[in-house]
């Protein structure tokens, strides 16, 4: 792939099955796993470090009609390793992890990450994050764990569901 080629996200019309040419994403330098949408932010979680020329590792909030990204947000850095297998045996270095799924709040306020990740944002498995910024919310889980699956309650803006591996 790299830097160069046409992003593997597509927008299309549901009733048509026509691609939108309007959104046009930078490319990215490995697979999504993930995507939410809040508003007119599609949040997308995965394997890749790099949107277009930026680096932004495992996650990445894009501008739902263009495919831009948005700039204000920036996740933390990852300091690699990963959880391998369902059962989750810690695996220092080589892989970064991956971002499996994603939730966020019905006021866009937090966005969640769970995954495979080691040390994504000083966190294992589960980093809640500013919707917005992309910076870690003051409070996390400790889950220490992989995270294969989550779903958020709707409209309370409090609560979540995590499915585990370990």
């Amino acid at each position: 792939e790299g830097k160069d080629a046409p992003s593997s996200l597509r927008c299309i019309d549901i009733e048509t099955g026509a691609l939108d040419p309007t959104f046009k994403p930078p490319a990215l330098d490995d697979p999504v796993k993930a995507m939410t949408l809040f508003g007119n932010t599609l949040y997308i979680g995965g394997e890749f470090r790099h949107v277009g020329d930026a680096e932004r590792p495992q996650l990445a909030a894009l501008d739902a009609t263009t495919g831009a990204l948005r700039e204000g947000f920036v996740p933390p850095e990852n300091g690699g390793g990963y959880y391998q297998g369902q059962s989750g045996r810690e695996v220092e270095g080589g892989h970064d992890g991956a971002v499996h799924d994603l939730g966020v709040t019905s006021d866009g306020r937090f966005l969640v990450a769970g995954g495979d990740f080691l040390d994504f944002g000083d966190r294992s498995g589960l980093l809640v994050l500013d919707g917005a910024t992309g910076q870690p919310a003051a409070w996390q889980p400790s889950i220490d764990r992989p995270v294969h699956g989550l779903t958020m309650w709707p409209g309370d803006n409090r609560t979540f569901f995590v499915a585990t591996g370990g």
